[in-house]
């Protein structure tokens, strides 16, 4: 957190400006006041400086991520409070542990960044150093030594805090802004989003720059709020985030270390939280990121586990009701995580490494495993036990600490019916329904409480292959949707199409109080869900005359032949929509929408286009 390596090009010419061009630069800066000599940053009046150094800081602050942000006044005078000093090669800038009153930005030469004597990082002209030791008002956590010589700007404590006093507002505005409108942290109240946005800094990262690296210090956890970002872990897994997404809180919040790497795909805006301020943010704020972070893992590891797709079925609120349920527990080594035969539960690894062994391949307790009689190993972030979580079945495997200590977030299939009020299976089942539902027609003008309803009152039915499900001329006493299986529909004992999952059939009999117009047979052993024609018309009632219209639009038979082009009326990325009139009568209009199949697939939208 000492410093920051600003954007600049590999091939910057400044980067290997001669000491001729350094002597120049110097003596702009001291023939503004008279001096003779290289000016010390105490000698020196902090309001004069010449066009051309301007000009360079300007270009500094405007692309740095904390200054990106004022104004261009304010910039100007950030820059009057600026004064410029010589660095000789070997010459130590600031030491780590010592107290940060000031930052800098180099306008020539390289500079050393050391943490603990170990060399970490070089510096170059355009990057800036310090300033995050006054942001956060700690000592300096890095040595910064001159490798070549060069000039700095050095900026006080005085004129750094004026530039944050004004940065302030903006971001605090900014960050007020983006949690209200997100839906883990809009459940916050109004005065834990201020304590968390007041604890934050707004930092921007340009195209290719990088945000995290594995393995560095997990001392910054960052919300992006704007543009992507590209993750990868160390098994190779790559993963888009989008705003929303918490970056580094694994390492953040449990770990010392970060579990990936994550790079800027193009411009991004990002919320930045120094572990520093996490001991400030007590009770609801802690809780919201510690939930964000478990949540930040599950989701990272849903792309490595088929078996998680069950956490992406879950609603927001679903989600957290699980996450909040999660127990940590700690296990030192020759201790059992979990024991084969034990009830089922799923895991997250907070911290250290745990070896997966397959039963009846160990003696203990206590427990005595190598990582090679491991059939899997475990490391933070990764999650296990899925599979027979989500079948409540007993665990088949021995799971044990493979470090000296290892921490887990864990639950039961007991703790999630608990929280959910209802077993897991069935709230997914109930979920998946409720999809299905909003991309009906019948059903897209519900609200919420009639959604639930319609998904209470509908009974599953299981036919066998053959079996007619409903017959042609029959009285009309149930909608049906098909959750598995095909069904055959016939009228007059000709075919006439096939429906597949997720189709329905039935809603216009009801509708128009009509005998069955045609025969649905199972083609093979088929569960469809199935409303009573009762609820079925309570349900749709409130909109029944506009199903009623759509009925009598679907049974009008046009051809193409018998319209007639009157204007286009509109373009899209799809096609163009024509106003069309009836050849028998041009006051009859009809709107014509002409979509081109090559663009729907090539923007994989065929089941938006079937929907509509």
């Amino acid at each position: 957190g000492v410093c920051h390596a600003g954007h600049h090009r590999s091939g910057d010419k400044e980067w290997s400006r001669s000491d001729k061009k350094l002597d120049r630069i110097l003596r702009q800066s001291v023939d503004l006041f008279g001096g003779s000599e290289s000016p010390r940053s105490e000698d020196m009046e902090a309001s004069r400086v010449s066009p051309e150094n301007k000009h360079f800081l300007k270009r500094v602050l405007q692309r740095h991520f904390l200054f990106e942000g004022l104004e261009s006044e304010e910039r100007d005078t950030m820059i009057g409070h600026m004064r410029t000093r010589k660095a000789i090669f070997g010459e130590t800038i600031f030491t780590q542990g010592e107290k940060g009153d000031c930052c800098y930005i180099i306008q020539q030469g390289t500079f050393t960044v050391s943490i603990d004597d170990r060399p970490v990082k070089q510096l170059r002209p355009k990057h800036t150093f310090g300033e995050l030791a006054m942001l956060y008002k700690v000592n300096r956590t890095a040595t910064v030594t001159c490798s070549s010589h060069g000039v700095l700007w050095r900026l006080d404590g005085s004129g750094f805090r004026d530039a944050m006093d004004k940065l302030s507002s903006k971001h605090l505005q900014r960050a007020l802004t983006f949690f209200k409108g997100d839906p883990t942290f809009s459940s916050m109240t109004e005065d834990e989003q201020n304590v968390l946005a007041a604890a934050c800094s707004v930092q921007v990262f340009g195209r290719g720059e990088q945000i995290l690296r594995e393995g560095e210090t997990g001392d910054w956890m960052f919300i992006v709020i704007e543009g992507s970002v590209q993750t990868l872990d160390k098994f190779g897994t790559t993963a888009i985030k989008r705003p929303g997404t918490l970056l580094g809180s694994a390492g953040f919040m449990y770990t010392k270390q970060q579990i990936a790497e994550a790079r800027a795909i193009d411009d991004v805006t990002c919320l930045a939280l120094g572990k520093h301020s996490l001991d400030r943010l007590l009770g609801p704020v802690d809780d919201v990121l510690r939930r964000s972070a478990i949540k930040a893992l599950m989701a990272d590891s849903l792309g490595k586990s088929p078996s998680l797709a069950f956490f992406a079925q879950l609603t927001d609120d679903q989600q957290n009701a699980i996450i909040d349920k999660l127990e940590l527990a700690g296990f030192s080594a020759g201790e059992a995580v979990v024991q084969n035969g034990a009830k089922a539960q799923f895991l997250v690894v907070n911290g250290g490494e745990i070896g997966v062994v397959s039963s009846g391949q160990h003696q203990g307790p206590p427990y005595h495993i190598s990582r090679e009689d491991c059939k899997e190993v475990l490391s933070t972030g990764m999650c296990f036990g899925a599979q027979a979580f989500m079948a409540d079945s007993p665990m088949e495997d021995l799971l044990v600490p493979l470090s000296s200590r290892c921490s887990l977030h864990r639950i039961s299939n007991a703790m999630v019916s608990e929280a959910l009020q209802s077993p897991l299976s069935d709230v997914i089942r109930s979920n998946e329904i409720k999809r299905v539902l909003s991309d009906i027609f019948l059903f897209k003008n519900l609200t919420n409480t009639q959604v639930d309803r319609t998904v209470r009152a509908l009974e599953r039915k299981h036919f066998a292959s053959g079996q007619n499900i409903v017959q042609q001329g029959q009285d009309a006493v149930n909608f049906y949707l098909i959750q598995t299986g095909t069904i055959k529909v016939s009228k007059d004992g000709q075919q006439l199409r096939s429906l597949g999952r997720w189709d329905y059939f039935g809603e216009r009999a009801l509708l128009l109080s009509e005998k069955r117009s045609a025969t649905c047979t199972a083609e093979e052993a088929c569960i469809c869900l199935s409303l009573d024609k009762a609820v079925f018309a309570d349900i749709v009632g409130s909109f029944q005359k506009e199903l009623l219209h759509r009925m009598e639009l679907q049974d009008l038979n046009i051809l193409m032949s018998d319209l007639r082009l009157k204007a286009v009326v509109g373009r899209g990325s799809f096609g163009v929509v024509k106003l069309c009139y009836h050849c028998n009568d041009d006051k009859l209009l009809y709107a014509l929408k002409c979509v081109s199949k090559k663009q729907v697939v090539k923007q994989c939208q065929q089941k938006s286009i079937v929907i509509e």
